[in-house]
Protein backbone atom coordinates (compact mmCIF):
# COMPACT_ATOMS: atom_id res chain seq x y z
CA UNK A 1 0.00 0.00 0.00
CA UNK A 2 1.07 3.22 -0.54
CA UNK A 3 2.45 6.12 2.03
CA UNK A 4 -0.41 8.21 1.95
CA UNK A 5 -0.73 11.65 3.85
CA UNK A 6 -3.75 12.21 6.51
CA UNK A 7 -6.49 14.82 5.99
CA UNK A 8 -7.27 15.76 9.60
CA UNK A 9 -8.05 19.04 8.56
CA UNK A 10 -11.17 18.23 6.86
CA UNK A 11 -12.50 17.74 10.01
CA UNK A 12 -12.22 20.99 11.54
CA UNK A 13 -14.71 23.67 10.58
CA UNK A 14 -13.76 27.15 11.06
CA UNK A 15 -17.13 27.38 12.85
CA UNK A 16 -16.77 24.45 15.14
CA UNK A 17 -15.39 24.65 18.33
CA UNK A 18 -13.64 20.87 17.87
CA UNK A 19 -10.29 20.72 19.09
CA UNK A 20 -11.13 22.02 22.61
CA UNK A 21 -13.81 19.83 23.17
CA UNK A 22 -11.74 16.94 21.73
CA UNK A 23 -9.00 17.77 24.55
CA UNK A 24 -11.73 18.08 27.57
CA UNK A 25 -13.03 14.59 26.78
CA UNK A 26 -9.43 13.03 26.73
CA UNK A 27 -8.72 15.00 29.69
CA UNK A 28 -11.75 13.37 31.74
CA UNK A 29 -10.85 9.96 31.17
CA UNK A 30 -6.78 10.70 32.35
CA UNK A 31 -8.95 12.16 35.67
CA UNK A 32 -10.72 9.30 35.57
CA UNK A 33 -8.24 7.16 35.93
CA UNK A 34 -6.10 9.29 37.83
CA UNK A 35 -9.21 8.89 40.46
CA UNK A 36 -9.13 4.58 40.29
CA UNK A 37 -6.59 3.90 43.14
CA UNK A 38 -8.31 5.99 45.72
CA UNK A 39 -11.97 4.34 45.02
CA UNK A 40 -10.21 0.63 45.03
CA UNK A 41 -9.99 1.71 49.11
CA UNK A 42 -14.07 1.18 48.87
CA UNK A 43 -14.32 -2.27 49.48
CA UNK A 44 -14.77 -3.94 46.48
CA UNK A 45 -16.81 -7.06 45.19
CA UNK A 46 -20.39 -6.02 44.89
CA UNK A 47 -22.00 -5.65 41.80
CA UNK A 48 -22.08 -1.73 42.23
CA UNK A 49 -25.73 -1.66 40.37
CA UNK A 50 -27.74 0.50 41.62
CA UNK A 51 -31.06 0.03 39.64
CA UNK A 52 -31.16 -3.66 40.84
CA UNK A 53 -34.46 -4.27 42.85
CA UNK A 54 -33.55 -6.00 46.13
CA UNK A 55 -36.40 -6.06 47.79
CA UNK A 56 -35.99 -2.13 48.96
CA UNK A 57 -34.45 -0.50 46.28
CA UNK A 58 -36.22 0.22 43.10
CA UNK A 59 -35.50 -0.20 39.53
CA UNK A 60 -35.59 2.68 36.60
CA UNK A 61 -37.48 1.37 33.89
CA UNK A 62 -36.36 2.06 30.50
CA UNK A 63 -39.04 5.07 29.48
CA UNK A 64 -37.13 7.53 31.85
CA UNK A 65 -33.46 5.99 32.36
CA UNK A 66 -32.75 6.79 28.76
CA UNK A 67 -29.53 4.89 28.84
CA UNK A 68 -28.30 1.95 26.60
CA UNK A 69 -29.85 -1.62 27.26
CA UNK A 70 -26.47 -3.65 27.67
CA UNK A 71 -24.70 -4.97 24.69
CA UNK A 72 -22.67 -7.76 26.11
CA UNK A 73 -23.61 -10.81 27.87
CA UNK A 74 -23.87 -10.83 31.88
CA UNK A 75 -21.55 -11.26 34.63
CA UNK A 76 -21.57 -11.94 38.04
CA UNK A 77 -19.22 -9.48 38.89
CA UNK A 78 -18.76 -5.97 37.27
CA UNK A 79 -14.83 -5.91 35.72
CA UNK A 80 -12.23 -4.20 37.22
CA UNK A 81 -9.71 -3.26 34.81
CA UNK A 82 -7.30 -1.19 32.95
CA UNK A 83 -7.15 -2.18 28.68
CA UNK A 84 -4.89 -1.54 26.21
CA UNK A 85 -5.35 -2.71 22.93
CA UNK A 86 -4.59 -2.28 19.11
CA UNK A 87 -6.96 -3.47 16.24
CA UNK A 88 -5.84 -3.92 12.49
CA UNK A 89 -8.83 -3.60 9.98
CA UNK A 90 -9.52 -4.29 6.43
CA UNK A 91 -12.81 -4.13 4.28
CA UNK A 92 -14.23 -3.68 0.96
CA UNK A 93 -16.94 -1.09 0.67
CA UNK A 94 -18.94 -0.75 -2.19
CA UNK A 95 -19.92 3.15 -3.01
CA UNK A 96 -18.18 5.43 -1.25
CA UNK A 97 -18.92 8.03 -2.98
CA UNK A 98 -22.50 8.66 -2.80
CA UNK A 99 -22.71 12.14 -4.40
CA UNK A 100 -21.73 10.69 -7.90
CA UNK A 101 -24.54 9.39 -9.83
CA UNK A 102 -22.48 7.11 -11.62
CA UNK A 103 -20.37 5.08 -12.11
CA UNK A 104 -19.57 3.70 -8.54
CA UNK A 105 -16.31 3.97 -7.07
CA UNK A 106 -15.73 1.18 -4.92
CA UNK A 107 -12.72 0.83 -2.77
CA UNK A 108 -10.85 -1.10 -0.37
CA UNK A 109 -9.90 0.07 3.24
CA UNK A 110 -7.58 -0.49 6.06
CA UNK A 111 -7.08 0.60 9.42
CA UNK A 112 -5.33 0.45 12.58
CA UNK A 113 -6.83 1.61 16.09
CA UNK A 114 -5.35 1.81 19.31
CA UNK A 115 -7.41 1.50 22.26
CA UNK A 116 -7.57 2.29 25.85
CA UNK A 117 -10.27 1.60 28.61
CA UNK A 118 -10.93 1.62 31.98
CA UNK A 119 -14.11 -0.07 34.57
CA UNK A 120 -14.44 0.34 38.13
CA UNK A 121 -17.04 -0.82 40.24
CA UNK A 122 -17.55 -0.49 43.93
CA UNK A 123 -20.61 -1.01 45.99
CA UNK A 124 -21.07 2.85 45.75
CA UNK A 125 -19.83 3.92 42.21
CA UNK A 126 -19.50 2.63 38.62
CA UNK A 127 -17.18 4.17 36.19
CA UNK A 128 -16.21 3.09 32.52
CA UNK A 129 -14.10 5.47 29.76
CA UNK A 130 -12.64 4.31 26.65
CA UNK A 131 -10.27 6.84 24.26
CA UNK A 132 -9.81 5.61 20.49
CA UNK A 133 -8.16 7.03 17.63
CA UNK A 134 -8.56 5.17 14.18
CA UNK A 135 -6.24 6.10 11.31
CA UNK A 136 -8.23 5.23 7.91
CA UNK A 137 -6.79 4.38 4.62
CA UNK A 138 -8.50 3.83 0.90
CA UNK A 139 -7.30 1.89 -2.23
CA UNK A 140 -7.43 3.23 -4.73
CA UNK A 141 -5.29 6.14 -4.96
CA UNK A 142 -8.47 8.30 -6.83
CA UNK A 143 -10.08 8.05 -3.18
CA UNK A 144 -7.57 8.74 -1.24
CA UNK A 145 -8.41 12.03 -0.33
CA UNK A 146 -10.31 10.41 2.43
CA UNK A 147 -7.76 8.78 4.52
CA UNK A 148 -8.38 10.73 7.31
CA UNK A 149 -7.79 10.28 11.78
CA UNK A 150 -11.17 9.33 13.48
CA UNK A 151 -11.32 10.11 17.00
CA UNK A 152 -14.14 8.17 19.44
CA UNK A 153 -14.68 8.87 23.78
CA UNK A 154 -16.98 7.39 25.57
CA UNK A 155 -17.82 7.54 29.23
CA UNK A 156 -20.52 6.49 32.02
CA UNK A 157 -20.50 7.40 35.43
CA UNK A 158 -22.75 6.07 38.24
CA UNK A 159 -22.71 7.07 41.99
CA UNK A 160 -25.28 6.17 44.83
CA UNK A 161 -25.13 8.99 47.03
CA UNK A 162 -26.98 7.84 50.01
CA UNK A 163 -29.09 4.39 49.40
CA UNK A 164 -31.72 6.94 48.65
CA UNK A 165 -30.45 9.45 45.95
CA UNK A 166 -28.37 7.81 42.64
CA UNK A 167 -26.94 9.95 39.61
CA UNK A 168 -25.93 8.50 36.23
CA UNK A 169 -24.29 10.24 33.08
CA UNK A 170 -23.28 9.44 29.82
CA UNK A 171 -21.08 10.89 27.13
CA UNK A 172 -20.60 9.97 23.67
CA UNK A 173 -18.44 11.77 21.41
CA UNK A 174 -17.50 10.79 17.67
CA UNK A 175 -15.15 12.39 15.28
CA UNK A 176 -15.73 10.65 11.93
CA UNK A 177 -15.84 10.68 8.33
CA UNK A 178 -16.80 6.67 7.70
CA UNK A 179 -20.04 5.58 9.54
CA UNK A 180 -18.70 1.76 9.11
CA UNK A 181 -15.41 3.00 10.55
CA UNK A 182 -14.95 1.75 14.61
CA UNK A 183 -15.24 5.09 16.20
CA UNK A 184 -18.81 6.09 15.34
CA UNK A 185 -22.33 5.22 16.99
CA UNK A 186 -23.45 3.02 13.84
CA UNK A 187 -21.66 0.38 14.42
CA UNK A 188 -22.50 -0.04 18.03
CA UNK A 189 -26.41 -0.88 17.62
CA UNK A 190 -27.11 1.27 21.05
CA UNK A 191 -30.58 0.32 21.62
CA UNK A 192 -32.64 2.55 24.25
CA UNK A 193 -36.28 2.53 25.33
CA UNK A 194 -36.88 6.05 25.42
CA UNK A 195 -37.46 9.05 23.29
CA UNK A 196 -35.72 11.37 25.65
CA UNK A 197 -32.59 10.31 24.03
CA UNK A 198 -32.24 11.65 20.62
CA UNK A 199 -31.73 9.36 17.48
CA UNK A 200 -29.77 9.93 14.28
CA UNK A 201 -32.06 9.02 11.19
CA UNK A 202 -30.47 10.32 8.17
CA UNK A 203 -27.04 8.47 7.65
CA UNK A 204 -24.38 10.88 5.75
CA UNK A 205 -22.14 7.37 4.87
CA UNK A 206 -19.25 8.80 4.06
CA UNK A 207 -19.74 12.87 5.26
CA UNK A 208 -17.46 14.62 7.70
CA UNK A 209 -18.94 14.55 10.73
CA UNK A 210 -18.73 15.48 14.93
CA UNK A 211 -21.02 14.55 17.08
CA UNK A 212 -21.93 14.29 20.98
CA UNK A 213 -24.05 13.31 23.28
CA UNK A 214 -24.31 13.55 26.81
CA UNK A 215 -27.18 12.04 29.07
CA UNK A 216 -27.52 12.63 32.64
CA UNK A 217 -30.23 12.33 35.40
CA UNK A 218 -30.76 12.05 38.95
CA UNK A 219 -33.42 10.09 40.73
CA UNK A 220 -34.57 10.33 44.58
CA UNK A 221 -36.79 7.11 46.37
CA UNK A 222 -38.62 8.72 49.28
CA UNK A 223 -40.15 5.60 50.31
CA UNK A 224 -40.18 1.73 49.38
CA UNK A 225 -42.18 2.46 46.49
CA UNK A 226 -42.16 5.79 45.18
CA UNK A 227 -39.51 7.76 43.07
CA UNK A 228 -38.76 10.92 41.57
CA UNK A 229 -36.23 12.21 39.07
CA UNK A 230 -34.64 14.66 36.72
CA UNK A 231 -32.73 14.58 33.58
CA UNK A 232 -30.80 16.29 31.03
CA UNK A 233 -29.61 15.25 27.49
CA UNK A 234 -27.38 17.82 25.05
CA UNK A 235 -26.43 16.93 21.65
CA UNK A 236 -24.78 17.90 18.95
CA UNK A 237 -24.24 17.35 15.11
CA UNK A 238 -21.90 19.10 12.79
CA UNK A 239 -20.91 18.96 9.37
CA UNK A 240 -18.05 20.22 7.97
CA UNK A 241 -18.95 20.89 4.96
CA UNK A 242 -22.63 21.06 4.87
CA UNK A 243 -23.19 22.14 1.52
CA UNK A 244 -21.72 18.85 0.24
CA UNK A 245 -25.08 16.87 1.08
CA UNK A 246 -28.05 18.81 0.18
CA UNK A 247 -30.18 19.50 2.60
CA UNK A 248 -28.36 17.96 5.41
CA UNK A 249 -27.94 20.64 8.22
CA UNK A 250 -26.13 21.02 11.45
CA UNK A 251 -28.58 20.79 14.67
CA UNK A 252 -28.07 21.31 18.72
CA UNK A 253 -30.57 20.08 20.85
CA UNK A 254 -31.30 19.98 25.10
CA UNK A 255 -33.47 18.64 26.86
CA UNK A 256 -35.15 18.56 30.88
CA UNK A 257 -36.88 16.22 31.61
CA UNK A 258 -38.70 14.99 35.09
CA UNK A 259 -40.23 11.42 36.24
CA UNK A 260 -42.97 9.87 38.48
CA UNK A 261 -41.99 6.24 39.04
CA UNK A 262 -44.63 4.21 41.14
CA UNK A 263 -43.63 -0.06 42.18
CA UNK A 264 -46.87 -1.87 42.60
CA UNK A 265 -45.36 -4.87 42.97
CA UNK A 266 -42.23 -6.27 42.83
CA UNK A 267 -42.12 -6.84 39.08
CA UNK A 268 -44.93 -4.28 37.83
CA UNK A 269 -44.11 0.03 37.42
CA UNK A 270 -46.25 2.41 36.76
CA UNK A 271 -45.54 6.53 36.17
CA UNK A 272 -45.49 9.33 33.92
CA UNK A 273 -42.43 11.79 32.18
CA UNK A 274 -42.82 15.27 31.54
CA UNK A 275 -40.08 16.46 28.75
CA UNK A 276 -39.12 20.05 27.71
CA UNK A 277 -37.04 19.84 24.17
CA UNK A 278 -35.15 22.49 22.40
CA UNK A 279 -34.24 21.78 19.15
CA UNK A 280 -32.03 24.14 16.47
CA UNK A 281 -31.31 23.10 12.95
CA UNK A 282 -29.15 25.00 10.23
CA UNK A 283 -27.77 24.63 6.44
CA UNK A 284 -25.72 27.76 4.79
CA UNK A 285 -29.34 29.48 3.39
CA UNK A 286 -31.95 27.83 5.94
CA UNK A 287 -32.40 27.91 9.61
CA UNK A 288 -35.42 25.99 11.86
CA UNK A 289 -36.22 26.41 15.55
CA UNK A 290 -38.25 23.73 17.72
CA UNK A 291 -39.83 23.30 20.69
CA UNK A 292 -41.58 20.04 22.19
CA UNK A 293 -43.63 19.10 25.24
CA UNK A 294 -44.34 15.55 25.85
CA UNK A 295 -46.55 13.86 28.41
CA UNK A 296 -45.55 10.42 28.79
CA UNK A 297 -47.24 7.69 31.59
CA UNK A 298 -44.95 4.26 31.44
CA UNK A 299 -45.17 1.18 32.54
CA UNK A 300 -43.03 -1.74 33.12
CA UNK A 301 -42.83 -5.41 33.97
CA UNK A 302 -39.53 -7.50 34.71
CA UNK A 303 -39.99 -11.20 34.24
CA UNK A 304 -36.24 -10.84 35.72
CA UNK A 305 -34.00 -8.55 36.68
CA UNK A 306 -32.37 -8.88 33.79
CA UNK A 307 -35.55 -8.95 31.41
CA UNK A 308 -38.13 -6.25 30.92
CA UNK A 309 -40.79 -5.08 28.92
CA UNK A 310 -41.92 -1.40 28.95
CA UNK A 311 -44.74 0.81 27.42
CA UNK A 312 -45.38 4.36 27.01
CA UNK A 313 -47.77 6.75 25.27
CA UNK A 314 -48.61 9.99 25.38
CA UNK A 315 -48.72 13.00 23.57
CA UNK A 316 -46.19 15.74 22.45
CA UNK A 317 -46.82 19.60 21.82
CA UNK A 318 -44.41 20.71 18.72
CA UNK A 319 -44.01 24.07 17.74
CA UNK A 320 -42.07 25.07 14.92
CA UNK A 321 -40.24 28.64 13.49
CA UNK A 322 -38.13 29.87 10.48
CA UNK A 323 -36.51 32.89 11.19
CA UNK A 324 -34.21 32.24 7.94
CA UNK A 325 -35.73 32.53 5.71
CA UNK A 326 -38.23 35.21 7.07
CA UNK A 327 -41.71 35.62 6.75
CA UNK A 328 -42.94 32.06 7.23
CA UNK A 329 -45.89 31.02 9.72
CA UNK A 330 -45.18 29.09 12.63
CA UNK A 331 -46.32 25.60 13.08
CA UNK A 332 -47.92 24.32 16.33
CA UNK A 333 -50.10 21.15 16.76
CA UNK A 334 -50.45 18.43 19.36
CA UNK A 335 -49.10 15.04 18.12
CA UNK A 336 -49.16 11.34 19.50
CA UNK A 337 -46.02 9.73 20.32
CA UNK A 338 -45.69 5.89 21.83
CA UNK A 339 -42.62 3.67 22.79
CA UNK A 340 -42.60 -0.02 23.25
CA UNK A 341 -39.25 -1.78 24.63
CA UNK A 342 -37.80 -4.97 25.07
CA UNK A 343 -34.20 -5.65 27.27
CA UNK A 344 -32.86 -9.24 28.09
CA UNK A 345 -29.37 -9.86 29.52
CA UNK A 346 -28.14 -13.78 29.83
CA UNK A 347 -25.40 -15.48 30.83
CA UNK A 348 -24.62 -16.73 26.81
CA UNK A 349 -26.83 -13.69 25.01
CA UNK A 350 -28.46 -10.39 25.23
CA UNK A 351 -31.16 -9.03 22.98
CA UNK A 352 -32.52 -5.27 22.94
CA UNK A 353 -35.60 -3.81 20.81
CA UNK A 354 -37.48 -1.18 20.75
CA UNK A 355 -40.18 0.37 18.52
CA UNK A 356 -41.07 4.54 18.47
CA UNK A 357 -43.58 6.10 16.73
CA UNK A 358 -42.74 10.17 17.31
CA UNK A 359 -42.43 13.37 16.05
CA UNK A 360 -37.87 13.90 15.83
CA UNK A 361 -36.35 17.27 14.56
CA UNK A 362 -32.72 18.17 14.28
CA UNK A 363 -30.56 15.30 13.89
CA UNK A 364 -29.50 16.89 10.19
CA UNK A 365 -32.90 17.76 9.40
CA UNK A 366 -34.65 20.90 8.97
CA UNK A 367 -38.22 21.01 10.62
CA UNK A 368 -40.19 18.80 12.26
CA UNK A 369 -40.72 14.95 11.00
CA UNK A 370 -43.22 12.31 11.88
CA UNK A 371 -41.30 9.16 12.48
CA UNK A 372 -42.00 5.10 12.69
CA UNK A 373 -38.50 3.71 14.20
CA UNK A 374 -37.30 0.28 15.32
CA UNK A 375 -34.13 -0.82 16.78
CA UNK A 376 -32.71 -4.33 17.36
CA UNK A 377 -29.13 -5.14 19.10
CA UNK A 378 -28.75 -9.04 19.43
CA UNK A 379 -25.82 -11.22 20.50
CA UNK A 380 -25.25 -14.85 21.06
CA UNK A 381 -22.53 -17.02 22.42
CA UNK A 382 -23.52 -20.37 20.60
CA UNK A 383 -20.21 -21.97 21.39
CA UNK A 384 -16.99 -21.36 23.80
CA UNK A 385 -15.00 -18.74 22.16
CA UNK A 386 -17.73 -17.93 19.71
CA UNK A 387 -19.94 -15.30 19.63
CA UNK A 388 -22.30 -13.82 16.78
CA UNK A 389 -23.75 -10.27 16.42
CA UNK A 390 -26.79 -8.27 14.57
CA UNK A 391 -27.94 -5.17 14.97
CA UNK A 392 -31.09 -3.38 12.86
CA UNK A 393 -32.47 -0.26 12.11
CA UNK A 394 -35.35 1.28 10.66
CA UNK A 395 -36.55 4.28 10.58
CA UNK A 396 -39.44 6.21 7.86
CA UNK A 397 -40.41 10.16 8.19
CA UNK A 398 -42.75 12.04 6.88
CA UNK A 399 -42.69 15.68 7.05
CA UNK A 400 -45.00 17.39 9.83
CA UNK A 401 -44.63 21.35 8.54
CA UNK A 402 -44.37 21.42 4.66
CA UNK A 403 -44.70 25.01 4.77
CA UNK A 404 -41.56 25.17 7.22
CA UNK A 405 -39.10 22.86 5.20
CA UNK A 406 -39.80 21.06 1.79
CA UNK A 407 -37.90 18.24 2.28
CA UNK A 408 -40.26 14.98 2.06
CA UNK A 409 -38.72 12.95 4.61
CA UNK A 410 -38.05 9.20 3.44
CA UNK A 411 -36.66 6.23 4.81
CA UNK A 412 -33.62 4.68 6.36
CA UNK A 413 -32.66 0.77 6.56
CA UNK A 414 -29.32 -0.46 7.99
CA UNK A 415 -27.98 -3.56 9.45
CA UNK A 416 -25.09 -5.48 9.99
CA UNK A 417 -23.86 -8.82 11.11
CA UNK A 418 -20.84 -10.41 12.75
CA UNK A 419 -19.14 -13.48 13.90
CA UNK A 420 -16.43 -13.37 16.10
CA UNK A 421 -13.67 -16.44 17.72
CA UNK A 422 -11.21 -15.86 20.63
CA UNK A 423 -8.14 -18.06 20.51
CA UNK A 424 -7.31 -16.98 23.77
CA UNK A 425 -8.51 -13.97 26.26
CA UNK A 426 -6.46 -11.57 24.44
CA UNK A 427 -6.18 -12.47 21.11
CA UNK A 428 -9.98 -11.86 18.84
CA UNK A 429 -10.83 -12.38 15.11
CA UNK A 430 -14.10 -10.82 13.64
CA UNK A 431 -15.79 -11.35 10.09
CA UNK A 432 -19.17 -9.30 9.18
CA UNK A 433 -21.29 -7.39 6.83
CA UNK A 434 -22.83 -4.06 6.97
CA UNK A 435 -25.24 -2.28 4.38
CA UNK A 436 -27.10 1.01 4.25
CA UNK A 437 -30.34 1.48 2.20
CA UNK A 438 -31.71 5.67 2.06
CA UNK A 439 -34.30 7.13 0.46
CA UNK A 440 -34.27 10.73 1.16
CA UNK A 441 -35.42 13.12 -1.66
CA UNK A 442 -33.50 16.22 -1.98
CA UNK A 443 -31.64 15.21 0.96
CA UNK A 444 -29.27 13.00 0.09
CA UNK A 445 -28.18 11.98 -3.51
CA UNK A 446 -29.84 9.12 -5.57
CA UNK A 447 -27.45 6.25 -4.63
CA UNK A 448 -27.00 6.30 -1.02
CA UNK A 449 -26.86 2.63 -0.61
CA UNK A 450 -23.70 1.07 0.30
CA UNK A 451 -22.07 -2.02 1.70
CA UNK A 452 -19.14 -3.25 3.34
CA UNK A 453 -17.54 -6.44 4.24
CA UNK A 454 -14.57 -6.65 7.09
CA UNK A 455 -12.53 -8.61 8.59
CA UNK A 456 -10.18 -7.61 12.39
CA UNK A 457 -7.55 -8.74 14.44
CA UNK A 458 -7.62 -7.07 17.73
CA UNK A 459 -4.92 -7.77 20.69
CA UNK A 460 -5.44 -6.73 23.94
CA UNK A 461 -3.62 -6.46 27.65
CA UNK A 462 -6.05 -6.17 30.39
CA UNK A 463 -5.02 -5.68 33.98
CA UNK A 464 -7.00 -6.10 36.66
CA UNK A 465 -7.20 -3.33 39.03
CA UNK A 466 -8.66 -4.19 42.82
CA UNK A 467 -10.42 -7.81 43.65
Amino acid sequence: MRSKAFNSSRMTPSWCPERPKMRARITLVLLLLAALPSWSQVEPGATGDTTIDNGTQMMIPPPVAGVAFPDVVSSENLPNYVLLGITASGGYIENVLPAQNAPLVNAETYSFYPTIAVARSTPYRQVTASYSPSFLFYEPGSVSVLNTINHGVSMTFQDRFSPHITFNMEDFFYRTSDVYDQSYLFSGGVVTGSIETPTTIVIAPFEQQLSNLVHGFLTYQFGRDGMIGVGVTDSTIYFSAPSATTGLGNSHSDSTWGFYNRRISRRHYLGFSYQWTRIAAQTIAERTGTQMNSLLPFYSFYFSKATSVSISAGAQQVQVNAPVPPSLPTYSSWEPTADVSVGYQGKRGYLAASYSYTVIAGQGLLGAFNTNGANLSAGWNPARNWTTGLTFFYANTSNATPLLSPYPGGTTVSGQASLSHSFRESLVATVGYERIHEDYPIILSANTDSNQVYGRITYQFKRNVGK
